[in-house]
């Protein structure tokens, strides 16, 4: 479950509602490296070509009085099956540890989500010595669209902290 979680929240964080739709395609059919999409995509699939793992064949079909863009070729990368891969076996991704701690260098602001948060706060303090109650964001009345309210519990997270807090099973947490 762990792992899930980690794996999950590294592909949640980082790409987009169409890109992790992709990743999810190439997940649960093993059999296909290639995805066909219409033309004009590329901004929002944009992170998965940055970080190498699709690749990009255009498609221009001749016209009169021009080209014009069909449906464009999406190709897995060798490190894109690496990556969907590991999600599919449930495997680790290559050190999302690392990964996060350069992705977010100064560390990233998350919640607590549970029901216990004096409990959470006592725990991380003695476990590793971070005091979330001293941030401003911590104990925080958010007024809803409904005239009503609710404590948030936000903090900052040092980057080297995210492995033991952010990607935990111990604790409900979001961001």
């Amino acid at each position: 479950m762990r792992q899930y979680k980690a794996n999950l929240s590294v592909v949640s964080s980082r790409y987009s509602d169409l890109e992790r739709r992709v990743i999810e395609y190439f997940v649960d059919n093993p059999q296909y490296d290639t995805i066909f999409l219409p033309g004009g995509l590329q901004l929002l699939l944009g992170y998965l070509v940055k970080d190498g793992l699709l690749e990009i064949k255009f498609k221009l079909v001749p016209a009169i009085g021009g080209s014009i863009f069909t449906n464009d070729e999406y190709h897995l990368t060798d490190a894109g099956q690496e990556f969907v891969g590991h999600l599919r076996g449930n495997e680790p991704l290559a050190d999302v540890v690392a990964w996060a701690e350069n992705y977010w260098p100064n560390g990233r602001h998350i919640y607590y989500e549970g029901g216990e948060p004096e409990v959470f706060a006592v725990t991380i303090k003695d476990e590793f010595g971070l005091d979330v109650t001293s941030d401003r964001a911590w104990g925080k009345v958010i007024d809803d669209s409904e005239g009503g309210s609710f404590v948030s519990y936000g903090f900052d997270c040092p980057a080297e902290l995210l492995g033991d807090i952010y990607y935990s099973d111990r604790w409900p947490i979001g961001s």
